[in-house]
């Protein structure tokens, strides 16, 4: 996952587990080693009985600043049908 490695993905753990989230996973591009300079990085989380939409976005918010690039969080509670058992077989970190 070349452009990311310079963090570490227990940095990223932490802030997913203090908004109440769990399970952190790669998918897209970066997962599948075909990120561009402008792409994004995906992140799907495993959702706590008690977060909100608004854990979710500081959770995007806190990623993007530690990474310096955009960031796009999705619970899998909110993936397409169509694309969930694609994102779910994704490799990931």
């Amino acid at each position: 996952m070349e452009g990311i490695e310079r963090f570490s993905f227990k940095e990223i753990l932490g802030i997913v587990r203090e908004h109440g989230g769990s399970n952190p996973r790669v998918f897209g591009s970066y997962a599948l080693g075909e990120a561009r300079e402008d792409s994004d990085l995906d992140l799907l989380i495993d959702a706590g009985s008690t977060m909100s939409v608004l854990d979710v976005a500081a959770i995007q918010v806190k990623v993007e600043q530690l990474i310096s690039f955009p960031v796009q969080v999705v619970t899998e509670g909110a993936l397409h049908p169509l694309l969930r058992e694609d994102i779910l077989q994704s490799p990931s970190p």
